[in-house]
C-alpha cells in the first residue's frame, strides 16, 4: 500500500594492504530512504486518538538507518615451522555501527531503535598454506544491549527482537 519510495545515498569502501600480513578496511554508507507518497500509513498506536491513518510522506523508510559504517584490521606474525609448514599467529578486530532508525511502518515512537555499535574480534593460529586455522573469537565484545527490531501493538504491548549478547566461540578450519 506504499505507492512510492525513494532511496538515494552514497557508499564508500576502503581497503589498505600494508603487507601480506597487515591490512585495514573501512566502509561508510549514507542512505536517504524516504516515503515519497504514503498518505494512508497506519496510525502509530500512541496516536490512535488522531484517527486510523496518517501521512508519512517524506519520512524515513522503516528499517533504514541513515548511516552505517564499519572499520576493521587484520595482522599476522610469522612463527616457526612445524612439520615443514610455516605457522602464523593472527588477530582481527572490527567495529560496525548503525544510526538510529524506526522499525515500524507506522513510525511509532515505541519502535525507534537507538543507534548502536558492535565490536568483534578473533585471535588464531594458522598454517600459512591454509591446511589448518584454529581461532578463538568473540562477537559484541563490549556486551552492548541493543534491539534489532521493536514492534508496537494497538493494545500498548511492545515486543522486541534483542541483539546477540557477548558471544565467544572456537573455530577450526581445514583445507584438504
Amino acid at each position: 500500500n506504499i505507492s512510492k519510495v525513494c532511496s538515494c545515498g552514497v557508499e564508500s569502501d576502503l581497503l589498505l594492504s600494508l603487507s601480506r600480513l597487515v591490512s585495514a578496511n573501512a566502509s561508510v554508507a549514507y542512505d536517504d530512504a524516504t516515503y515519497r507518497d504514503y498518505s494512508n500509513a497506519p496510525q502509530a498506536p500512541e496516536r490512535l486518538n488522531l484517527g486510523s491513518i496518517q501521512d508519512l510522506s517524506g519520512q524515513q523508510l522503516a528499517g533504514a538507518p541513515k548511516w552505517t559504517w564499519q572499520a576493521g584490521a587484520d595482522a599476522a606474525h610469522p612463527l616457526r615451522e612445524l612439520g615443514g609448514r610455516a605457522l602464523e599467529a593472527y588477530v582481527h578486530a572490527d567495529w560496525s555501527h548503525r544510526s538510529t532508525f524506526n522499525t515500524s511502518v507506522s513510525n511509532s515512537a515505541y519502535t525507534q531503535v537507538a543507534g548502536y555499535g558492535l565490536l568483534n574480534g578473533r585471535i588464531g593460529l594458522r598454517a600459512a598454506d591454509g591446511l589448518f586455522d584454529l581461532s578463538v573469537w568473540a562477537r559484541n565484545l563490549t556486551n552492548k544491549d541493543y534491539y534489532q527490531r521493536l514492534s508496537a501493538a494497538n493494545t500498548g504491548l511492545v515486543t522486541a527482537i534483542v541483539g546477540e549478547p557477548r558471544t565467544f566461540g572456537l573455530t577450526f578450519r581445514t583445507r584438504l
